[in-house]
């Protein structure tokens, strides 16, 4: 979401020219909130001007938007967007209302109807270069490069100076289609506008890497990463430099700090490739699978990156399909991902193909673990729309499917900010997957609730105005569980879904006798099925200070402690959150797990 914010931060404040009421304290406060300085005294200011009640029309709409501006600023997209909406309810000719409101909704990657409102700001104001800018961006998310190439040029005629984004936005694209030299220099000319911009660092070693420069390139993503430390997008290339160097133990660990960051297709298909290049086709298996089940990011991007996998797998299940004979050959680093005629994938080596295996390497299954079929499904909702966003769920997920996949889970999906359509289908898949599987497994991190004593899970476009909306606008905690009903012998739901919510204080009640709670209720579930919350009812779960929560880093260390039974290691769990969190918060298990044999998540 954070490229939406970046460029062009200046963008979007607007100064009265009408009289002020007579008031010292009106006229400093006007001041503060048209002056674009700290976000906070500026929201505060702004807030002050409407709760006075003395403007009105055009200048309570200007008093909106710079208030929608400044919360841009710290990132509270929610309050952000419900200002540009009165802001344009009572100024509908405000272009800066419309740009501002489209940044949010392409932060939300809804690219439809964010091109909309640009194309608004644009018809009002056609002569500023950041509405075509950011409307290039939108198109470009989409895969609709034509459009995007054409609004990135017109915003570099109208504003050559000023825009470095255009100039890496463009080069993007002359990149995708192959004309490195012409991507190569459009990044200079927006390194000469700002040489400290890490994303066009990043983005000029990409294009020098498809070159075939890997000095350079590592070079450029070196000093990108010195500038900007915390960059799924800065690791993402930086990992393909080194794939591409043949140093693929570093490539694997900066696709795994570009996955922990975000979730990127490229990145699990990428990673996946290294892990075949060193042999481990069982983790590359897991990967592909992952790629295949992101959803978000560019749409060219992400096609290609999900042919990649799905090649691959051909591949492997072939591979597999004669394991006494045959293994996959080991995987060219020479990578590309510019389309061609024939494939959105083109190796700059020649294709991997399925050769004898050699007597010196032992097959590796990519199906099988000694633990029979263990398959799972991680969501971690961070994006809340309607409310504050929450830092770590995204990172919680993260962690909790690489440490299922290094356990052995020959299947985890991953899917972060899911809207509640795509969880239920989603959860639909997952329940065809777990049928006949030995173990099903479900991580939930994000907002839950308990209405009228029923427990649910709630996505990240909930608006939850009303406790009757909650079982239209939230999936219970039930239909989560269902979704593992087809396994064999062991079911299993986490849910890290216990954080002090704020929809419980801004529902209206519109039925006196239904409760509320802050809260999940205990769960009753039948034999085999094992519910673990991360705190028990009543209490709160602790985001903690680094990037995975006190249950993540507990659940996560005692998984991955080889011969530890499940019951005896959930117990542990307990003892370590406890201990981490001053016994504030004790995660809790609902359920049994079979008595007829001991389960481990690493043998």
């Amino acid at each position: 979401m954070g490229r939406w914010f970046k460029p062009l931060l200046i963008a979007g404040l607007i100064s009265l020219s009408h009289a002020i009421p007579a008031s010292a304290g009106l006229v400093e406060d006007r001041k503060v909130c048209d002056g674009g300085g700290a976000p906070e005294p500026q929201i505060q200011a702004c807030s002050r001007l409407i709760a006075s009640g003395r403007f009105k029309g055009r200048d309570l709409g200007i008093t909106f938007n710079n208030r929608a501006f400044a919360y841009l600023m710290v990132k509270d997209t929610a309050n952000a967007f419900a200002d540009y909406e009165q802001a344009i309810h009572l100024v509908p000719s405000l272009a800066d209302a419309w740009f501002g409101r489209g940044r949010v909704l392409a932060g939300r990657q809804e690219f439809q109807r964010a091109i909309a409102d640009f194309t608004r700001a644009i018809e009002l104001q056609p002569t500023l270069g950041r509405h075509y800018i950011l409307r290039g961006e939108a198109y470009a998310a989409m895969g609709d490069n034509q459009r995007a190439l054409a609004d990135f040029e017109q915003g570099i005629r109208l504003d050559p100076t000023n825009s470095p984004f255009a100039y890496h936005g463009r080069g993007a694209i002359y990149r995708r289609s192959g004309n490195l030299d012409a991507a190569i220099a459009s990044h200079d000319q927006g390194l000469r506008i700002n040489p400290a911009d890490p994303y066009g660092l990043a983005s000029r070693a990409y294009a020098h890497s498809e070159k075939g420069d890997q000095s350079r390139a590592m070079s450029d993503a070196d000093e990108a990463l010195r500038l900007n430390g915390n960059s799924s997008y800065v690791y993402l290339v930086r990992g393909l430099i080194f794939s591409r160097s043949g140093n693929t133990q570093r490539a694997i660990a900066d696709f795994d700090q570009s996955i922990r960051l975000s979730q990127d297709a490229r990145a699990y298909a990428w990673r996946g490739l290294a892990y075949e290049q060193s042999g481990d086709t069982y983790r590359a298996w897991s990967d592909y699978q992952d790629a295949l089940g992101v959803t978000t990011g560019r749409k060219d991007d992400r096609e290609q990156a999900q042919s990649v996998a799905r090649d691959r797998m051909a591949v492997l299940d072939a591979a597999r399909r004669q394991p006494q004979t045959t293994q996959v050959a080991s995987v060219a680093p020479q990578l590309s991902m510019a389309p061609s005629a024939t494939s959105q994938y083109t190796p700059q080596a020649p294709a991997p193909q399925v050769a004898a295996l050699p007597p010196q390497q032992p097959h590796q299954s990519v199906a099988f673990a000694p633990q029979g079929r263990r398959v799972a499904l991680v969501i971690g909702n961070s994006a809340y729309r309607a409310v504050p966003a929450l830092p770590n769920p995204k990172h919680d997920a993260a962690t909790i499917a690489d440490a299922l996949r290094r356990t052995g889970f020959q299947s985890v999906q991953l899917a972060n900010d899911l809207t509640r359509e795509q969880m239920i289908e989603r959860l639909k898949k997952f329940a065809v997957e777990s049928d006949g599987a030995e173990w099903s497994l479900v991580y939930f991190a994000g907002h839950g609730i308990e209405v009228g004593g029923q427990n649910y899970v709630i996505p990240v476009d909930a608006k939850l105005s009303a406790d009757r909306d909650v079982q239209f606008e939230a999936v219970p905690l039930e239909q989560v569980m269902a979704s593992t009903d087809g396994a064999k012998k062991l079911r299993l739901l986490l849910l890290d879904a216990c954080r002090e919510n704020p929809y419980a204080n801004q529902m209206r009640r519109m039925v006196a006798s239904r409760s509320i709670d802050r809260g999940l209720a205990q769960v009753d579930s039948d034999a085999g099925m094992l519910v673990v919350f991360a705190a028990r009812h009543g209490q709160v779960a602790y985001d903690g200070q680094g990037g995975n929560s006190p249950f993540v880093q507990a659940l996560v260390n005692r998984m991955l402690t080889p011969q530890l039974e499940i019951r005896k290691m959930f117990d542990l769990v307990r003892d370590d959150v406890m201990a981490a969190t001053s016994r504030k918060q004790q995660p809790f298990s609902y359920g049994s797990v079979p008595g007829n044999e001991d389960f481990y998540f690493t043998r």
